[in-house]
């Protein structure tokens, strides 16, 4: 037998062993094939009485057409008992042509979705354009009564609860801070009016877009936490110091700042409903929040996650305002006067006294005085930080054998190219530990500048460089 005789029979017999191991699955998959029923869409929802609530509404939505054509979709129908407990409790809801239309296109899918026992939650998106989590068993909050019914075109569902058409989180947002609760972090959106269709505008900003587009997306599942006005004031007053500006409206800069860091640290990845919302959660923005349920005010299920009004979330200030480190291989440039100092600058990986690898700078013997490479970080807070440095010199290979001092600066903001010590480093050789430079006060937020500078003179092992990293840690009020 030849190798290509074996390796064919080997495929067969796996072939085999998979299909005896997935047969249920297999037929499942098989017996869910949209096609194979004798009738379109259209005409099974009209030949069922329980659901000729849900057939009126479709043929005033002008969506019947598209059920009777060759095209495939997913239908998940109310039924008349249903649409009736919706109309109960909501008498006017589908009173007008563009409710109804949008009504009916959330229970509507193009393509066709089996529902399999077993299959994860999938998120579907229907035809508003907005996406709702389904599974074998529900429809968002839905219960499905009877599924998988096959028609030409597609897929019929019927559910037990009819379904509001929700808005996104960030539309819900908007709704509680237009209402009774005036002091919301939502407040902070600053709108600017609304467009033709009535939605509200948003001022140009980085941040607002980001924040807006991650509230809006359908596909996307957030959890939005929104402070009652007291609490949200209570919470601005405490980190507005951090967000001082500069800039030509410094007020509103500072004041737009602030309430972008508030808004991006109440929002939350994933969707929490009130049974699954654990004690601590982690913002967009990175800060750690512990969530008390008995804080909750009111809370509202939207079409891509959660919004809770609350009177308090516990978000501690040195979760806000972090330290950070400034890495010394992460060059931004170097001295106005360099040439060519390339063959003189080290990007290095090195391993300290306890066997843990590092990565780092050197600049050895480069011969220019008073020579520098620069960083930039952001955003930065406005605070005071102590300020850390490590630089180890005189490990396996290095030129750099003995002590030398290098200094730490920034820009002149008249003159730029001018720098301002701020503080002196002795590397010490085989020194693996931080060394305390001082304090630094950073006096607006945004980027900042640093740069490593050698000494005043040209002669190796006395103008080199070393930096692993400097560490920034704010000094907090306890």
């Amino acid at each position: 037998m030849n190798t290509k005789s074996i390796f064919n029979l080997y495929a067969l017999l796996l072939t085999i062993i998979l299909l005896g191991g997935c047969k249920d699955s297999w037929e499942e998959h098989l017996a869910s094939s949209p096609g194979t029923g004798t009738s379109t869409l259209l005409e099974k929802i009209a030949a069922k009485p329980s659901l000729s609530r849900f057939y009126e509404y479709l043929k005033k939505s002008g969506l019947d057409s598209s059920l009777a054509s060759s095209k495939t979709y997913t239908v998940w129908a109310p039924d008349n008992q249903a649409i009736e407990a919706l109309l109960s409790v909501s008498p006017e809801y589908l009173s007008d042509p563009a409710t109804i239309k949008s009504f009916v296109a959330y229970h509507i899918a193009t393509l066709a979705h089996p529902l399999l026992k077993g299959q994860p939650a999938l998120r579907v998106l229907t035809l508003t354009g907005l996406s709702v989590t389904t599974d074998a068993a529900h429809y968002e909050e839905a219960g499905i009564r009877e599924g998988n019914e096959l028609a030409k075109n597609g897929i019929l569902n019927i559910l037990d609860v009819a379904l509001k058409v929700k808005t996104s989180v960030f539309e819900a947002a908007i709704g509680l801070a237009a209402g009774k609760q005036q002091g919301l972090a939502m407040s902070a959106m600053d709108t600017s009016g609304v467009d033709a269709n009535g939605i509200p505008t948003i001022k140009r900003s980085a941040g607002w877009a980001s924040l807006v587009t991650r509230m809006s997306a359908p596909d996307s599942l957030y959890t939005y936490f929104i402070l009652n006005d007291a609490a949200y004031s209570s919470e601005l007053t405490k980190i507005s110091p951090y967000y001082r500006s500069a800039k030509t409206r410094p007020d509103s800069t500072e004041s737009a700042l602030t309430k972008i860091a508030m808004l991006e640290n109440s929002l939350v990845r994933g969707l929490y409903t009130p049974d699954q919302l654990p004690d601590t959660l982690r913002s967009v923005g990175g800060v750690k929040m512990t969530v008390k349920k008995s804080a909750i005010v009111s809370s509202y299920k939207a079409n891509n996650g959660m919004v809770y009004v609350v009177n308090e979330l516990p978000i501690a200030l040195k979760d806000r305002v972090r330290e950070f480190k400034i890495e010394g291989e992460q060059t931004v440039g170097t001295s106005f006067s360099r040439t060519d100092r390339d063959g003189n600058t080290y990007y290095r990986t090195k391993v300290d006294s306890l066997g843990i690898k590092f990565n780092d700078i050197e600049v050895y013997d480069q011969r220019v005085p008073d020579f520098y490479v620069q960083y930039q970080k952001a955003p930065v807070l406005t605070a005071t930080y102590n300020v850390y440095a490590r630089a180890v010199s005189n490990t396996i290979g290095d030129l750099q054998t003995v002590a030398f001092t290098q200094r730490y600066g920034v820009p002149n903001p008249l003159v730029p190219i001018v720098t301002q010590i701020v503080f002196t480093h002795v590397v010490a050789p085989m020194r693996y530990s931080e060394v305390y430079l001082g304090q630094y006060t950073v006096t607006q937020h945004g980027t900042i500048t640093w740069r490593l500078i050698s000494a005043v003179s040209n002669t190796a092992n006395v103008n080199t460089l070393i930096l692993d990293y400097l560490r920034f840690v704010p000094v907090l009020p306890q």
